[in-house]
């Protein structure tokens, strides 16, 4: 990254004005601007492990390189904690993955410390934040299994990284994987196109992965339509995790699928998933359909 370079170019611009011109260099550098006057901001990089940041400090820019794992960088929230100027960028991949990663920088007049640097090697990432001092990270990081319905769109996400803010930096408070209602049917779908429906012992009860394994022939593709109260059951559940502060999200209620194969054209079913300990497990399984 030719810091030198961008920083001579930035002298005497404001961040758009520096941002046209990088933009019509023949270095595919990626450079966004962020704020205005003494808050302004430049983010340089794309698809290179190294980027660069710069910042005013009384009137005059200052840079800093930054790891951006070979995708570019966005600035999600620029906020004042205790002594230092927080810029929290999001690393985009460019592509389908989304987000795939986060990093932080603590700002103090001309310096800047890397208080955060998360790539755990997910996808489809979201950061937020949860009061004064948390930040919750969720995306996809799967573990392996076969998946019944397994084109990128449709995977389930629910990876979850808790981090709490420090002055000394970021310190990673917990890791989990939420099993909402959808990853239960699409691990039990997968277990089912495997020949091995036993496998879905952890997101199914005995008697229903007894009742899907009946019920459904054998075949390549799915087709299911959720409860109207999925999808607000599946961000709930993100929220559900012990260790995040704040109040309990909404009370879990059962939801529903109707399920069938798409190739070749099968019969339908109503699946039921229920919350049991801190996971979702089907629990019936009824030729039907929904509403």
């Amino acid at each position: 990254m030719p810091l030198g370079a961008i920083g001579q170019l930035a002298s005497g611009r404001s961040a758009r004005e520096t941002v046209e011109v990088l933009a019509r260099t023949k270095c595919p550098l990626q450079p966004s601007a962020y704020g205005d006057g003494a808050s302004e901001v430049i983010a340089v990089g794309a698809y290179r492990s190294e980027g660069a940041v710069l910042w005013v400090d009384r009137g005059f820019w200052r840079i800093a390189p930054v790891p951006i794992d070979f995708g570019y960088l966005t600035l999600r929230w620029d906020v004042q904690r205790a002594v230092q100027r927080e810029l929290f960028f999001e690393i985009w991949s460019g592509g389908s993955a989304g987000a795939r990663g986060y990093l932080a920088l603590g700002i103090t007049g001309h310096t800047a410390a890397m208080t955060l640097h998360a790539a755990p090697g997910a996808s489809q990432m979201f950061a937020q934040r949860l009061g004064g001092e948390h930040v919750l990270l969720t995306g996809r990081k799967l573990p392996e299994r076969r998946w019944g319905i397994d084109s990128n769109c449709c995977l389930p996400g629910g990876r979850e990284w808790l981090w709490r803010w420090t002055l000394a930096g970021y310190t990673l408070i917990g890791e989990r994987q939420a099993r909402d209602s959808y990853y239960a049917l699409n691990a039990l779908l997968g277990a089912i196109d495997s020949g091995h429906a036993e496998t879905a012992s952890d997101v199914a009860t005995r008697s229903a992965i007894a009742a899907a394994a009946a019920f459904f022939g054998p075949g390549h593709l799915w087709t299911y339509k959720p409860s109207p109260n999925a999808s607000e059951q599946g961000q709930a559940e993100l929220m559900r995790w012990s260790l995040l502060p704040g109040a309990e999200p909404i009370a879990a209620a059962a939801v529903r699928y109707e399920v069938a194969r798409y190739e070749p054209a099968g019969p339908r079913a109503v699946i039921t998933f229920e919350r049991v300990g801190d996971g979702w497990l089907a629990t019936d399984v009824r030729a039907g359909t929904l509403p």
